[in-house]
């Protein structure tokens, strides 16, 4: 299964101080053969005009009409 994640447990997942920060890692720890994507922030970038600034070289990559890789 694919699992497409929302802003809001990307955020928590990835900061510490996030009130759900230790609920988004339960879950991702459970994902064992699943996936998990992002497209739909590129689909949305691309529809409405928009850009889709990542950290991610993969999905710059992928979407690179719409996505921008941060710089290190």
């Amino acid at each position: 299964m694919t699992w497409l994640v929302d802003g809001n447990v990307l955020v928590a997942l990835v900061v510490d101080s996030h009130v759900h920060h230790e609920r988004a890692h339960r879950w991702f720890g459970t994902l064992r053969r699943d996936r998990f994507a992002t497209c739909t922030l590129a689909e949305l970038a691309r529809r409405r005009g928009g850009r889709l600034a990542t950290f991610d070289s993969g999905l710059a990559l992928l979407h690179d009409d719409i996505a921008v890789l941060l710089p290190a």
